[in-house]
Parts: C-alpha cells; structure tokens; sequence
C-alpha cells in the first residue's frame, strides 16, 4: 500500500512544536512558495520560518552558516535574494546593520 506524503501546510503546523529540538548542521536552506515561508533544513529536521527576518532569531553561528549557503529556491522570491545578500554583505562587515544582527 502506497501512502501519500503529508501536504506541507501540516508539516508546517507540526514543526512549529519541534523547534526546541532540532539540532544538527544547517545543509540548505530555501523559499517555500507554496506556504510562502522560508525553510532551513538541518541533519536533524527542518525548521520553518515566516518572514525572512525571523531567521535573524536563530544563534550567531546558524546565520553565519546561512551565509555560506546557496539559497536555493531563490528565484520564487526576489526578497529571499536580496535578503540572502544582505546578510553576505552584513557577515563581511562585522553585522554593524542593526536590522540583520543576529
């Protein structure tokens, strides 16, 4: 019997519960178009984020692991890109942007 995989919105709601305890190096990260968030996949689970600059809320080194990362997914949403830039630039420069410090 083949069972269908469960649709991303229940995922989503799911998730948002396991934020505690997922740890483990972050892989990629992307846009989710479909749900129009951005996700951050990590060896241990996946962790969900609704406006790009929720990410900011993630420890020091998790953004600076992000700005080693290719976003993937990034041409769903320009603002991913530009954000994803903003950090690179924010990371060279020693995060003195107050908005993108973590």
């Amino acid at each position: 019997m083949v069972t269908k995989p469960t649709p991303a919105e229940a995922q989503v709601n799911y998730l948002k519960y396991e934020k505690e305890n997922l740890h483990g190096k972050i892989i990629c990260w992307m846009f989710v178009k479909e749900i129009r968030c951005m996700a951050v996949k990590r060896e241990h689970g996946v962790q969900y984020f609704r406006s790009l600059l929720s990410i900011m809320s993630l420890p020091f080194y998790d953004v600076a692991a992000l700005t080693k990362l290719k976003l993937i997914n990034r041409s769903n949403f320009k603002g991913a890109t530009l954000f994803a830039r903003k950090l690179k630039i924010n990371q060279r420069i020693g995060w003195k942007d107050e908005l993108y410090k973590p």
